[in-house]
């Protein structure tokens, strides 16, 4: 898990920020901030290696031609992006504007009344935390995977929260809208400020919110649907996926279940497990021989063109209608029924339509385990 530009974008400190130029850069990789200010500029100035950093400055000298010299050297260095300080400037020239956009190196106007040091600190302190939320990450995979011995998994579930309870129930968020830039509450703010309770657990987790709620006994419906309040609050535009209750030795099973519940293309905000269908038997038979078999003969043709796939993605996301699809991929109708048709030439999927579209939906849902796997 890297730090992005995108993700420094999305730090409160970082909310009252404009993007001027260079907006395609905002997945650029960031190691660390550095500060640049006051540094002359000539022909022949390079600056360090700094190959990722991201780069803070209020550009003493604004100049546009001292401006323009100094965006070169940052884009042939290889920096990840520019935070501008509005104390002396509150734009840029349009050349230099062209030259980013052109290079996709992101230029960033923030507040002036952000000191240096703050923001500095802000971004080393995100670092260190996606940091730990990726060892939490392996951690808890190893827990869904069942990698771990009874011993290691007491280990990690007290590494996790020693006061966890005998049993548990998940909740995974995810946003729906995964290519918006910035929102409300970044994802280390939300799981930060999520849970108060002290026999849960909340983290960052394959770009969600994992939620882990343990209990003696049972649940009551009045903590499930505060639990689910929460997470309308901090996340609107989420999908939320909820497992059965489990054996807190069994949380990674659980954990399981609620990555699939929001894996499994419904169109429904709320997900519980036991409501899954199909989806609940490929799972408890995911690792079994027959079921790779079946999925290999099935989309092995298909994943070896693109164009096929896509079409499957989309029939799928829609319901099996073709209409619906043909404007999700922005295409005629006729051309689906002709990939559809090609689809058919290259599987064995039986002797009806029904059989083809129980062979596709289950070949998909396969797919979509092995891809959240």
């Amino acid at each position: 898990m890297e730090l992005l530009v995108k993700d420094i974008l999305n730090m409160p400190i970082m909310k009252n920020h404009r993007i001027v130029a260079g907006y395609n850069g905002i997945n650029n990789t960031v190691t660390y901030p550095s500060v640049f200010d006051g540094v002359e500029v000539g022909q022949d100035y390079r600056p360090f290696d700094v190959k990722n950093n991201f780069f803070i400055t209020s550009f003493i000298n604004n100049e546009p031609s001292y401006i323009l010299k100094a965006v070169k050297a940052f884009v042939e260095a290889e920096v990840s992006g520019l935070c501008i300080i509005d104390m002396h400037i509150n734009d840029i020239p349009q050349n230099v504007k062209d030259f980013c956009d052109a290079k996709n190196f992101p230029v960033i106007f923030l507040d002036e009344k952000i000191p240096y040091s703050h923001l500095l600190s802000a971004i080393l302190q995100k670092r260190v935390a996606l940091e730990d939320t990726k060892l939490l990450e392996r951690q808890i995979d190893d827990l869904r995977v069942h990698k771990l011995s009874e011993k290691e998994t007491k280990y990690t579930l007290d590494n996790l929260n020693a006061n966890f309870l005998n049993k548990c129930v998940v909740f995974y968020a995810l946003k729906r809208n995964v290519d918006e830039s910035t929102d409300e509450h970044d994802l280390f703010s939300i799981a930060s400020i999520f849970n108060p309770v002290i026999n849960a657990f909340t983290c960052e987790y394959h770009e969600g919110i994992l939620y882990i709620h343990s209990f003696d006994e049972q649940i009551s419906d009045e903590e499930m649907e505060r639990i689910r309040g929460r997470f309308d609050e901090l996340m609107p535009n989420s999908t939320i996926g909820i497992s059965r209750v489990h054996d807190i030795f069994d949380l990674g099973l659980g954990v399981k279940e609620a990555l699939t519940c929001v894996q499994s293309e419904t169109k429904n905000k709320v997900v519980h497990y036991q409501d899954l269908g199909t989806a609940r038997l490929l799972i408890e038979l995911e690792d079994h021989p027959a079921i790779d078999a079946f999925y290999e003969e099935i989309m092995g043709p298909i994943l070896k063109n693109k164009q096929l796939f896509a079409t499957v993605k989309a029939l799928m996301e829609n319901e099996m209608d073709y209409k619906k699809a043909s404007k999700s991929m922005k295409v005629h109708e006729n051309t689906i029924r002709y990939r559809v048709g090609k689809i058919k030439e290259l599987i064995n999927y039986g002797s009806s339509e029904i059989d083809f579209l129980e062979t596709l939906s289950i070949a998909y849902k396969i797919y979509k385990l092995k891809e959240n796997k």
